[in-house]
């Protein structure tokens, strides 16, 4: 699993794409998300409508902002605390894990890297001065790190939980819009993830088929 600055820095560039749906409205203080129809869905035929509403969401800079990020990273933190009951009981049907493994090789791991994600994130947003080359000077040189755009992630299906939020964790602080497909080797883990991850997430970016 690929720490959260990893993940960031191979999840900026130009846009790639993903497949994906989803429907609730859920109200975070002032902000209301609205999620689109069924978010587990796995119909071929209608990805290309569901990769065109994601690329649409993206292309608005709704996952931009600093505070979007940190608003879905809190979120999926609240996720794995209110939840992690259920999250340990999906994971003992699908692999026989004990409450007490499942916790601290996929919840309480991923909340680790969820809380230097929320730690990190203003740094890792930060331009990058670079020198700058005499001939431009007195110009002054920065990179600028920018979103893929819609990315995909496939988890396995050994750490169903710890993999799927994983990468999510990184596809999220890098200001993606992501499509997750849980593995199907895994089906009460990729079930949960699919129920709840839009009564977390904003449903307009965030998809599970």
């Amino acid at each position: 699993l690929r720490s959260p600055a990893m993940s960031m820095r191979n999840l900026v560039g130009p846009a790639t794409v993903g497949v994906a749906t989803s429907t609730v409205q859920r109200r975070k203080g002032s902000v209301e998300w609205t999620h689109s129809p069924d978010m587990h869905h796995s119909d071929d035929h209608g990805a290309p409508a569901l990769v065109a509403a994601l690329r649409e969401a993206f292309d608005s800079g709704r996952t931009r902002p600093l505070e979007w990020r940190k608003e879905q990273l809190q979120a999926l933190r609240r996720l794995m605390v209110e939840r992690e009951s259920e999250i340990a009981d999906a994971l003992h049907s699908d692999l026989g894990k004990p409450h007490l493994e499942a916790f601290g090789t996929e919840i309480a791991y991923s909340i680790g890297a969820l809380d230097q994600a929320l730690k990190s994130l203003s740094a890792w947003m930060a331009p990058d001065k670079v020198k700058t080359p005499l001939v431009t000077q007195p110009g002054k040189s920065r990179i600028y790190k920018d979103p893929l755009g819609v990315v995909l992630i496939i988890a396995p299906w050994n750490y169903p939980f710890g993999l799927s939020v994983g990468p999510l964790i990184g596809a999220l602080a890098a200001g993606n819009c992501a499509v997750l497909k849980p593995s199907e080797v895994a089906p009460a883990t990729s079930s949960l993830l699919a129920r709840l991850l839009p009564q977390y997430l904003d449903g307009h970016c965030i998809q599970v088929v």
